[in-house]
């Protein structure tokens, strides 16, 4: 389903991981089971200002970190606006007794803070200055956007960004995965091969194997292993 309701606005519907995350946070609005957080430190030499102007530039190059998602009839459609990423926040915790205490009970707090979905920016980045520690940033992502590895990826291509600022000679950015813009064409064509499987002869042939190998392990007294089990190995 893609909808142009204007000019500027693609709508694409959730692919099956996205929609069973969604599902999950709706019946649970409060839990914050979904945000992935993390910091990432370099040494107190670190210039934030530096490392603010490679997180701004990471969120305008990558669009699908500006996804965002919003009811449309009786679904959810996602779609990517604009950055909002500006006058970042700097968090700092010199005047504290116990910096790093502080520090890690302020990351936890902070990650349990929910975000409300509807149109709603699905990303936080804030810049840290942590006696003792050092220099870096906080970020907060909703699972709907992300995932372990995109994570990862997003930290190390933040400081390449900030390596390359800081040197222009650089060409650690080279070969970078995300930095490429094509994450949003990427998510599209996956969501259009999931469409077309679902309406597909196969589909209904591999709903039809686990809705029946489910009934038979429901009903069985002995736990099935579904890797050595008979079914499974002659499908």
């Amino acid at each position: 389903m893609k909808q142009h309701l204007t000019e500027e606005v693609e709508y694409e519907q959730l692919n099956s991981s996205q929609a069973g995350v969604l599902t999950m946070q709706l019946l649970n609005p409060s839990s914050p089971i979904y945000n992935l957080t993390g910091t990432s430190m370099g040494n107190e030499e670190i210039r934030l200002d530096i490392l603010e102007e490679s997180i701004v530039h990471f969120v305008h190059a990558v669009k699908t970190i500006n996804i965002r998602v919003k009811p449309y009839g009786d679904t959810w459609v996602q779609y990517v606006e604009e950055p909002s990423v500006k006058n970042m926040e700097i968090v700092d915790f010199g005047q504290c007794v116990d910096p790093k205490t502080f520090f890690q009970d302020w990351v936890r707090i902070e990650g349990e803070s929910v975000y409300s979905l509807e149109n709603d920016v699905l990303y936080t980045f804030k810049l840290l200055r942590v006696p003792t520690v050092g220099n870096g940033f906080f970020f907060k992502v909703h699972h709907l956007i992300a995932d372990g590895w995109s994570l990862s990826a997003m930290v190390n291509e933040i400081w390449a960004i900030y390596e390359k600022l800081v040197n222009p000679d650089s060409d650690v950015l080279k070969d970078t995965p995300l930095m490429h813009g094509e994450q949003w064409k990427m998510l599209k064509d996956y969501v259009d091969r999931e469409r077309i499987y679902q309406h597909s002869r196969r589909f209904d042939r591999d709903r039809e194997f686990w809705l029946e190998y489910f009934n038979d392990v429901k009903s069985s007294k002995h736990k099935v292993n579904p890797v050595i089990s008979k079914r499974s190995t002659t499908r």
